[in-house]
């Protein structure tokens, strides 16, 4: 398997981004964007995007949190409340509600 998280676009009006990511599953291949919303109390959410209509494979799933997995190591100080994708490398960092 191949996950390639690659370009970053954030959006002119607010904190929102995108993220261009690829999964390679063997013979399949997927190219979809990632968004990054910001929601209210400082809180966002990350979640496929419709772009490229992603199948909801173990790949994509993988991708997902592995990007969830760079920012909690880069920013140490964010909380997971919720996920559907399992748990994380720094357990500490994963609260259930």
């Amino acid at each position: 398997m191949l996950i390639k998280l690659r370009e970053g676009f954030k959006s002119v009006h607010g904190a929102n981004a995108l993220l261009d990511v690829l999964v390679k599953e063997g013979a399949f291949s997927q190219q979809f964007g990632v968004m990054l919303c910001v929601q209210e109390g400082g809180k966002f959410l990350i979640k496929p995007a419709p772009l490229g209509y992603p199948r909801p494979t173990w790949g994509v799933k993988r991708a997902l949190w592995l990007l969830v997995n760079v920012l909690l190591q880069q920013h140490p100080q964010l909380q997971v409340l919720s996920s559907t994708v399992g748990y994380f490398s720094a357990p500490s960092h994963f609260t259930q509600e």
